[in-house]
């Protein structure tokens, strides 16, 4: 005896696509026994308790194998879902706010705002659904500037094009030509 319909698998297949569901998702909801306790939520026997999401952006920031900390502004610990990004745009300013500042190691018009540091960028990467889908492009987490085995300084970046993000390393003495197209979270 069949549980579901064709109707109801395609209604189902339908509903776990708008709810974000992938096939993998899917794999892994059957393979343990996560669907009996589904099955005992819609029932009342459990209740669904949403994490609370904290970022530690004040803890020393993993650095890679040869490389090292140049700058990691502390950023206090980020509650997830209380914490408000605003998005601007290298475009929207002239040639020379976009030029470096050789102290602080951020572009001009960067000095003294509140940037998000590698701690938040790696928080990401672990949990790339929390990505907001209007993020697109290379998105610089200027806080943590680290140096190369090479003595070049970089910024990682969020590469956030195309279905899985990633991390990208920006060269900080190349930002004055780079694509300014791309958001910068402050």
């Amino acid at each position: 005896m069949a549980v579901m319909t064709s109707r109801q698998a395609a209604e189902l297949d339908h509903a776990l696509e708008r709810g974000g569901w992938d096939s993998a998702y899917v794999k892994e909801a059957c393979a343990g026994d996560f669907l009996s306790q589904a099955l005992g939520f819609l029932r009342g026997d459990y209740e669904l308790v949403k994490i609370d999401r904290v970022v530690d952006c004040d803890a020393d920031p993993f650095v890679p194998e040869g490389h090292k900390v140049v700058k990691h502004v502390k950023g206090g610990k980020v509650h997830w879902e209380k914490f408000c990004f605003g998005i601007i745009y290298g475009y929207d300013f002239n040639r020379n706010e976009r030029g470096l500042d050789k102290e602080a190691l951020v572009p001009q018009f960067l000095v003294g705002k509140r940037v998000p540091n590698a701690n938040l960028l790696r928080y990401l990467l672990e949990f790339p659904h929390l990505i907001p889908k209007e993020w697109n492009g290379i998105i610089p987490f200027w806080g943590t500037i680290f140096e190369n085995e090479g003595g070049i300084c970089y910024v990682s970046c969020l590469r956030a094009e195309g279905l899985r993000p990633g991390q990208y390393n920006l060269r900080v003495d190349e930002y004055v030509n780079y694509d300014h197209n791309h958001p910068i979270l402050l």
